[in-house]
């Protein structure tokens, strides 16, 4: 089994989220994609349906890109929403800004909970 934990911090605010699986080609990157959804989800007031839908490493021109699809569940809308990131030294790092990435527009509308309320949920 893998562990993969991300922290992230917006403003004051301080979140820190887990994901579990198996060990197996590829897990590691997933995990960390999905641990950073986890952490997302508890720093906004809403509930959120994040799921990760696919994190893909692709060549592009002479180099490399992490492509990540989300998908975002708020009601009964769903949507799908993408982010990039240039793979450098840490390669975790990218996997978190990729999904961040994706995420970017709809976090700027979302109300992120206070620093109270963050510490006690």
């Amino acid at each position: 089994m893998l562990r993969a934990e991300v922290d992230l911090q917006a403003a004051d605010l301080e979140a820190s989220g887990v994901a579990e699986g198996p060990n197996r080609s590829g897990g590691d990157l997933q995990l960390v994609a999905a641990a950073t959804l986890d952490a997302v989800e508890s720093l906004v007031q809403e509930s959120l349906g994040l799921e990760l839908v696919e994190l893909r490493r692709e060549r592009l021109g002479a180099g490399e890109i992490l492509l990540a699809a989300v998908e975002l569940v708020q009601g009964r809308r769903c949507e799908q929403l993408y982010g990039t990131c240039q793979p450098s030294n840490n390669l975790y790092q990218a996997v978190v800004y990729a999904v961040l990435d994706a995420l970017n527009r709809r976090l700027e509308m979302m109300l992120f909970k206070s620093a109270d309320e963050a510490e006690s949920g």
